[in-house]
Order: structure tokens, then sequence, then C-alpha cells
């Protein structure tokens, strides 16, 4: 099972395992733009769908297990 996520990203792989949906993933990403435009700290996915409150930790680990 490893083996058919290895190429994936966390985004799409955290959908796949029905941890988020399409719409929570767009507006993580939109947030990590700003981020960026900002020139703030840059923030992985993950941290932002956990501080927004749409994933658990243990949910991104296993994400994370899984990449």
């Amino acid at each position: 099972m490893i083996k058919e996520y290895s190429q994936k990203r966390f985004g799409i792989i955290a959908i796949e395992k029905c941890f988020i949906i399409k719409d929570q993933l767009i507006e993580a990403l939109s947030m990590q733009i700003e981020y960026e435009l900002k020139g703030t700290q840059q923030k992985l996915i993950g941290e932002i769908l956990f501080e927004m409150g749409y994933m658990e930790m243990a949910e991104v680990n296993k994400v994370l297990e899984v990449m």
C-alpha cells in the first residue's frame, strides 16, 4: 500500500484517506501562498491544515508515514 502513495503529495494523500476535502486543501494552499508572498516563515501544508483545525496531528503523521 505504501508504494501506491509514494509519488503523491501530502494534500492528495490526505484527501484520499478522507482526512480533508478538496476545498480545505485549496484553502490551505492559498494560505501557504499568502505566507510566501508576505515573506513570513514558510509553513508546510500539513502544519497549516493542522492549525486550521482540518486535521488532527495523528492524521498528519499518518500521511507523513505513507509519504
